[in-house]
């Protein structure tokens, strides 16, 4: 056995001296590869999808140690599509932390901090397309829960140094709060109707009377604010941005958020359809406040960043709104949304990574005339805000067209709100165009690179489907037209 060992070891020390040049290179573009084959994989299975079909397609069923089943519906396969495009990119793009200081500054430390960092991205990837296929109560509280651990290390070990403890430990209380009270709720379930298969338990529980519904129902709504987020439950969010690094801002905003509104939809909807009909209003209430409240800050701050994570809860809070306004056109525009934002966000926080890396401060203040320069990031952020407040030709613009479209019918107050917010935040995210990337020169910038030809890949991409689904978006929009229908019925 001690032989054995030994050339084990031998073999491990000797892969250490090779150095990181070739070990966690080969890791990277191994793991790159496969991933875009992954993405490849994926996207076959959304252009051979079935838009007339409303059952689960491609439908796995497992049956080994436990029985439950995977499955594409016209959501999961658009939210898990932009998971597997968003995760190559973070692969290709290093992050701004590995230094090797996981232990001590050398070449096997340094190969252990990006393998970490690899790892725990495919990990992630691994957890959310199960989750998003997955038509199980159990099994999706334990990939619920399971998200919550390669981001924290993510976090934690690639954070700012100053409050990247503080903001991992927010982050994982606070999602762990709300899924004990969902856990809460899924004992019951199982308790009193010994499954957990969703299909079953849609036709159980809303024969149920009205406490007991109004009970679970609250057991999963609080987990699914907590992840969108909805005041009051909003203040980890722009925190976490903060403090974590571009990949994780970038999962949070472009992945995780989408994980609670896709909870609503899958469990406080379909399986407690009139309860959540019938608490809709403070549903739209909370969202109203969450959309004000985080405006109003966001005008007095001064971090780029938190500017850009309170942009981005105030989006979330406009789709939720659509949702709950139970219009089949108000339902689609957020189900559209969702992908939009998913692919904006990610521009944005990269741009603002990029910024990072070069001028080591996201104050607002240190910039100006950033145009003269660095033209080529300046463009890219120019059209990221242009489709961050809906310009006609971004795909933002027709979910949130139709969101506004969709309200109208539930109630003109608050479609006057939404369209006074839209329209206030249009002119500040231009006023800090104009601050940014305008104007005399600021005396604290100096000559650096523009972008390199990893990061002008990676912005062209995000911004060219940006724009692709602004032209072309009943690409999207035929996925949600019978799913929307579905929802109401």
């Amino acid at each position: 056995m001690m032989p054995i060992i030994n050339i084990l070891w031998n073999n491990i020390i000797k892969n250490i001296k090779k150095g990181p040049t070739e070990i966690s290179k080969k890791i990277r573009k191994g793991s790159l590869i496969l991933s875009i084959i992954t993405f490849n994989l994926i996207l076959y299975q959304l252009l051979t999808f079935n838009l007339n079909n409303l059952e689960l397609q491609k439908r796995v069923i497992f049956n080994i140690f436990y029985h439950f089943s995977l499955g594409f519906d016209s959501l999961n396969i658009t939210l898990i599509t932009l998971t597997a495009f968003i995760i190559p990119l973070l692969i290709y793009f290093k992050p701004e932390k590995i230094t090797g200081t996981l232990f001590n500054k050398n070449i096997a430390n340094y190969n252990n901090d990006e393998n970490l960092y690899i790892n725990n991205l495919l990990l992630l990837e691994f957890f959310l397309f199960l989750l998003f296929l997955v038509n199980d109560l159990f099994i999706f509280y334990i990939l619920y829960e399971a998200l919550l651990i390669p981001m924290f290390i993510l976090i934690i070990r690639y954070g700012s140094i100053s409050k990247k403890i503080e903001a991992a430990y927010k982050f994982f209380i606070f999602t762990l709060a709300g899924s004990l009270l969902m856990l809460f709720g899924i004992l019951f379930i199982y308790i009193n109707f010994k499954t957990f298969d969703l299909n079953l338990l849609s036709f159980l529980l809303n024969k149920q009377s009205f406490l007991i519904q109004s009970i679970l129902w609250f057991s999963f709504i609080f987990s699914f604010l907590i992840k969108i987020p909805t005041f009051p439950f909003h203040i980890w969010l722009p925190f976490a941005h903060v403090q974590a690094p571009t990949s994780a801002s970038i999962l949070l905003a472009a992945l995780l958020l989408k994980v609670g509104f896709y909870g609503i939809i899958k469990f406080n909807h379909l399986l407690f359809f009139f309860i959540n009909t019938f608490f809709s209003p403070i549903i739209i209430l909370l969202a109203l406040i969450s959309i004000l409240n985080s405006l109003l800050i966001a005008l007095r701050l001064i971090d780029l960043k938190q500017i850009i994570a309170y942009s981005s809860i105030i989006h979330m809070n406009i789709f939720l709104i659509g949702f709950y306004c139970f219009n089949n056109i108000s339902i689609q525009g957020s189900l559209l949304s969702l992908i939009s934002h998913g692919l904006i966000s990610s521009a944005l926080f990269f741009l603002i990574g990029i910024l990072y890396n070069r001028y080591h401060s996201r104050v607002f203040s240190y910039f100006r005339g950033l145009c003269s320069f660095m033209p080529l990031y300046s463009f890219f952020f120019f059209l990221s805000i242009l489709a961050n407040i809906s310009i006609p030709v971004a795909c933002s613009f027709i979910g949130e067209y139709l969101i506004l479209l969709g309200s109208l019918s539930y109630n003109v107050l608050i479609t006057s709100f939404l369209f006074l917010i839209l329209i206030l935040s249009s002119f500040y995210s231009l006023w800090l165009i104009n601050r940014l990337l305008f104007g005399q020169s600021s005396p604290y910038l100096s000559l650096f690179n523009d972008l390199s030809l990893s990061e002008f890949l990676i912005l062209s991409s995000l911004i060219f489907f940006t724009y692709f689904f602004g032209f072309f978006s009943y690409y999207l929009l035929d996925f949600y037209y019978l799913y929307s229908i579905l929802i109401l019925l």
